[in-house]
This record gives structure tokens, sequence and C-alpha cells, in this order.
């Protein structure tokens, strides 16, 4: 490991660290709007009232809370610093915020209470240290560190700043936000240009798309590129490319990238979209299927296994896709084996010998040579050959000609053509029982 790759990988497992925190991004397990007047909410003490700027809540007899460390902090300081708190409320506690302000306001048992305001509507959002998600993470997966992916840049300033109105990873809510200027780089001979916001002074920063998000990365990340220097020099390091709340978790509000930080390539770098998610329903299953040839597809078998909870996450080798890391995903499908790549090849058998050492579900359609060959690599998880031919009973048993290739690995010759109901629900039978050995785990 280089020095660049040490100080990429020191500033990952910060990130890492950062995330798990108690009370962090992953704790989020809700987020409640608040009407004018007072509402109320099961589960959340009392009732909270919107009045004269403000936010009110008044604790239910029996109920008992306290403020956060943050919340003291504020206690006394000016309104003009955009958040103020008042303890002395008989039996309450009340807020006043700034629109597009944070509070971590009220603790109770595992919960904090955070205060949001988004233009004039506030919202609470609940924070829980004993989440599922938080419970459940294994860090985030992200593309290895390369240099090539650090551009120099130039910063030109705005004589003042420009407002763009932008959306958010709320559905229907919109923000305002100022760009100080812009950051113009290089890439493979093109000149590029991002919006910037944040401050000169106080450190830029640029959200973008590119033509990964959505596959391998999520819809947009967001990227630190620090106080530009006496020439306006800026430095984005592609690699330090993060995601922002919004991936992890349904109940935040990050805003979009300004329109035209379209980037029209794809930055093979930074993090990639996290296996492990929260949905309104619980934690994610995530399974990673690999296509290695571009005429394959799960077909119908696709829609039936999201409609049984898993959350497919697919890497098309054939369009030049990165495997990510198996770090968090729960199984493993393998279309085909003809990647385009000796290197691709030995990265992808190399990915399923550890998920065949592990324990993960792993299944095949048309790859019984790759996948007996990450079983022949995978220590303790290949099976003597005259069992290969077995059907994996009572475990799980895919219809039709099936071979065992691991204690927890199946090949199928092809993807079923499914034209008649009877093999409509023998099929939907096996998909059942993957779901589950997915979603309870294989070892």
């Amino acid at each position: 490991m280089n020095q660049f790759q040490a100080e990429w990988q020191a500033w990952h497992d910060e990130r890492v660290r950062q995330l798990a925190s108690p009370h962090g991004w992953l704790s989020l397990t809700g987020l409640r709007w608040l009407g004018p007047g007072e509402n109320r909410f099961d589960g959340m003490l009392g009732t909270w009232t919107v009045a004269d700027g403000a936010v009110t809540l008044i604790l239910d007899r029996g109920q008992t809370a306290g403020p956060t460390a943050e919340t003291l902090r504020l206690a006394g300081q000016a309104k003009e610093e955009g958040r103020s708190v008042d303890l002395d409320v008989r039996g309450g506690f009340r807020a006043w915020l700034r629109p597009g302000a944070n509070l971590l306001w009220i603790s109770s048992g595992t919960l904090v209470f955070e205060l949001i305001r988004r233009g004039a509507t506030y919202g609470v959002r609940l924070r829980d240290s004993s989440s599922p998600l938080l419970r459940s993470f294994h860090g985030v997966p992200a593309f290895e560190p390369d240099e090539s992916w650090v551009k120099a840049g130039v910063f030109a300033p705005h004589e003042e700043p420009v407002a763009h109105r932008i959306a958010t990873a709320w559905p229907g809510l919109e923000d305002t936000v100022l760009s100080p200027g812009t950051v113009r780089f290089e890439h493979e001979g093109h000149e590029v240009t991002l919006h910037t916001t944040g401050s000169a002074q106080t450190g830029l920063t640029a959200l973008f798309s590119d033509a990964s998000s959505g596959t391998l990365t999520p819809a947009w990340r967001t990227l630190s590129l620090g106080v530009p220097d006496a020439q306006g020099g800026v430095v984005l390091d592609f690699n330090r490319a993060v995601n922002m709340p919004f991936a992890f978790t349904p109940f935040a509000t990050c805003p979009a990238p300004i329109a035209g930080n379209e980037l029209p390539f794809a930055v093979w770098a930074g993090e990639r979209k996290p296996a492990q998610t929260l949905g309104r329903s619980g934690v994610n299953c995530p399974v990673l299927v690999i296509r290695n040839e571009e005429s394959l597809g799960l077909g119908e078998l696709g829609a039936w296994w999201e409609e049984a909870g898993l959350d497919l996450v697919t890497v098309d080798l054939t369009a030049g896709e990165r495997i990510p890391p198996l770090t968090g995903f729960k199984a493993v499908i393998v279309l085909g084996q003809e990647p385009g790549a000796d290197a691709c090849l030995e990265h992808e058998r190399a990915l399923l010998a550890d998920a065949l050492a592990e324990g993960v579900p792993t299944l095949g359609f048309g790859a019984a040579e790759l996948l007996a060959d990450a079983a022949d690599e995978a220590p303790g998880a290949g099976v003597p050959a005259e069992d290969r031919d077995r059907r994996a009973e009572p475990r799980l048993v895919p219809p039709g000609e099936a071979r065992r290739i691991a204690e927890f690995a199946w090949q199928i010759p092809a993807v079923p053509a499914i034209s008649t109901s009877g093999e409509a629900d023998s099929w939907k039978g096996f998909v059942r029982q993957f779901a589950q050995l997915a979603r309870s785990g294989a070892a």
C-alpha cells in the first residue's frame, strides 16, 4: 500500500466511523412534518405546537425527556445565530430555527428527536441508536482508490452568489441554494464545469451526478473541494466523493445538484451505492446480480424476487461496470460466464470464492464452470464431484436440472422460459425459498 492508498484508507475508515455513530445518519427511523397549531403522533412524547415561528413540545404525563448536549450548548445564545432554544418551559421545551437548519433537540431513552425546518415548515426526525440499519451496518462500499481521479481545478467566483432553485431527496420538497462560483477542470482532454455551494472562505462543495448514477452509485453524490488557494486552485479528489444521507434512508431531505452538474462520463471513484439501506418497510435485503453475457437477464424471476423482498443490485460487466465488494450483500446471482476481460474474470472468481467460503447463498444461470472454479478456490466450500449433481435438499430445491456446486451454491443451465402456470408456480416457490435463505443467512 503506497502513501496515497494509505491516506485514502485512513479517510475512509474515519468516514465509516462517523456513519456508525450512535445518532448519526444511519440511526434515522422516521420523519414527521408539523402543521400549524397542535400536532400529536404515536410514540412522540407529547404535543408539538407550531406557533409564532417556533415549536413547543409539552410532554404527556409519565413521559420523560431532556435536552441534548447540542441543545444545552445553544441555551442562551442569540436568535440571530439561526437557532435558539428555551429550556424554561413548564413541562416541555421550545425552539426556533431558521429555514434550512437542524437541531438534535431532545433525548429520551435511545431516541433523539431532531427538529428541522425546510422553508416555513418544521419537521421532527427520529434518531434511534438501536435502529436496525445501524445494528446491521458493515461499512460503505467504495471503488479502489485511483490517483487518475484526482483532478486539478480552478475556482471562478461570481461577483455575487447566484441563487438556484433545486429539488431535494424528499418528494415534492424544493429549496434554494446560493452558488459562490464554478469550478473548471479537465477530464480526458475536455473542460468540465461544476457549480459549487458553500464558501470560498470556509470550503466549497460540489454536488454532482454522472453516468454511473442510479446503477453503481446513488442518484447523486457530493465532493468537498476545500478552500481555494490564492490563484483559485482547488483539488477535486473524486476518490473522496461520498453518498449523501438519502442513499441510506428515506427520511433525509438532501439537496439535489444544481442544474448543469450532470457529468457526461462515469466516475469510477469514491463511494458506491450502499448495499444496506433502510426502506419504509425496514432494512433491505440486497442481492448482487452479476451479468456476464449481454443477452442474459433474469426475466420474470427478477420481478418475483423483488416482490419477495429482495433488493437486486445488477452489475453489467458487458457494459464495463465494476464488481463491488461483497460486504453487505445477502446473496449472489451470476448470469453467464463470459466476462469481457481476464482481469474481470479473476476478480469475479475471487468474489464468488469469498461468497462460497462465507456461506453466502449463490446461484448461477449458465455459469457452471465459473462457480465450480470458485468453489475449488474457496476453502471448505466445495463439495465432492460425485455430489454436484444432487439437489440441495432440504435447504433449496431449484426446479429443472440443477447442480449443487457448494454447500449454499447451485447452478441452473439457463434462465427459464416460463410458458405454463405450473412452471410459474414451481419457479415462484423456488424464488420464495431463495429469498428466505438470503434474508435468514445461510451460515
